[in-house]
């Protein structure tokens, strides 16, 4: 039932223009519409999205693309399918899934999407590593969290107080994680990401980049480990 209840509330949520969400602190834009032009702009070939939701990413795509979407919560696969008809995304493919474990071969994504997922994933470390075996070398992994406020702030103190309840109630979501530092320490060829800001409770802090896998990586983790032998 709440995972019922969760989809139709993320499905309503996506009738609101983004177009009113303003951002702060932002250097290149002033709404969330407008940051997220940019973001998917370029994208082309298979892009793989985790954790879509009710699709709500899906009008900023070019029409062309070959799209694949990992969402554990199988009541959101419907809405995704309704939402692709309606901005004339004819291939799709959505399975169930977690970003730890992503159904998908080696070396065969051009650009993996992360909009409000990277919070919530149980092994941040995991999720990252599995994001680089998926990428073809040289592909994209783009995202949009929100983070960990500046230590020592009253914000700090506030999400660090309210952990525990907003884990429980919004399916493992931290909303003190200090996810740039872990994206850094990735291995991947370059991270380029900026940090600003929303009007919103808890939340505020966020941080929206892109990262590169190196070219050099062809090989599963496995193989490579043992190439040398």
């Amino acid at each position: 039932m709440y995972n019922r209840l969760l989809a139709w509330g993320m499905a309503r949520a996506n009738t609101v223009p983004e177009e009113t969400i303003k951002l702060k602190e932002c250097k290149q834009f002033t709404t969330m519409a407008q940051l997220k032009r940019w973001l998917f702009a370029d994208l082309h070939g298979t892009v793989l999205e985790l954790g879509p939701g009710a699709g709500i990413n899906l009008s900023y795509y070019p029409p062309d693309i070959n799209w694949i979407g990992i969402e554990l919560n199988p009541f959101l696969h419907p809405y995704i399918r309704q939402e692709a008809d309606r901005q004339g995304l004819s291939s799709i493919n959505v399975f169930k899934g977690t970003a730890e474990q992503l159904p998908v071969a080696d070396n065969s994504i051009d650009t993996v999407v992360s909009t409000y997922v990277l919070c919530s994933v149980t092994q941040l470390e995991e999720c990252l590593a599995e994001i680089q075996r998926v990428l073809k070398p040289g592909g994209l992994f783009v995202f949009l969290e929100h983070v960990a406020a500046k230590p020592m702030t009253l914000e700090r103190r506030i999400q660090e107080a309210v952990k525990p309840l907003w884990k429980t109630l919004l399916h493992n979501c931290h909303p003190n994680r200090e996810t740039w530092k872990t994206l850094e320490k990735a291995g991947f060829e370059w991270v380029h990401y900026q940090h600003f800001r929303l009007s919103l409770p808890v939340v505020s802090p966020q941080i929206v980049g892109k990262a590169r896998k190196s070219l050099e990586t062809t090989l599963p983790k496995a193989l490579a480990l043992t190439s040398g032998n």
